[in-house]
């Protein structure tokens, strides 16, 4: 019989949350904005690219946790969140993972097309086609949830 590694539900998201919010998450981050292209990697404002790519993150997470942990479980994850976002000094980054929360449930078909959407809005600078920069980025986005959900399929959050 398997039994998961059981895993205290702070340490995981503390884990999670350092990654996004440190240099680590820019790794994904820059994969994604080369994917489209170079006029774009040379014309968007990095500190906004980051912003707005670590609010979705969040996001995702969040979509991750909905579909693994118990009502309870989410709480505790919303109010930890808020409480570390708080304690880096970076409220802002709520803001945008509400921008995106309500993106993403404003597509009774595609959530997360809708966030990548929303993402391109954000970030695209004049010249460059939003519709390439959501399609890089909505790929970009499923590919990290199917991660974050292979990840939770492993362990038990406690």
């Amino acid at each position: 019989m398997f039994f998961k590694k059981k895993v205290p539900l702070k340490n995981y998201c503390i884990i999670k949350f350092d990654f996004i919010c440190s240099g680590s998450g820019s790794t994904i981050a820059d994969y994604l904005k080369n994917q489209c292209g170079n006029n774009f990697v040379s014309q968007v404002d990095e500190a906004t690219y980051m912003s707005h790519f670590r609010g979705a993150f969040l996001v995702l997470l969040g979509v991750a946790f909905s579909r693994t942990l118990k009502r309870n479980q989410r709480y505790d994850v919303m109010h930890m969140q808020n409480e570390y976002l708080k304690s880096k000094g970076l409220q802002k980054l709520g803001d945008l993972a509400h921008m995106y929360n309500s993106a993403f449930g404003s597509s009774p078909v595609d959530g997360i097309m809708a966030m990548a959407i929303c993402f391109a809005e954000n970030v695209t600078v004049e010249g460059i086609d939003p519709k390439l920069v959501a399609k890089a980025h909505h790929d970009g986005f499923k590919g990290i949830i199917i991660e974050i959900l292979d990840d939770l399929k492993g362990i038990k959050l406690v």
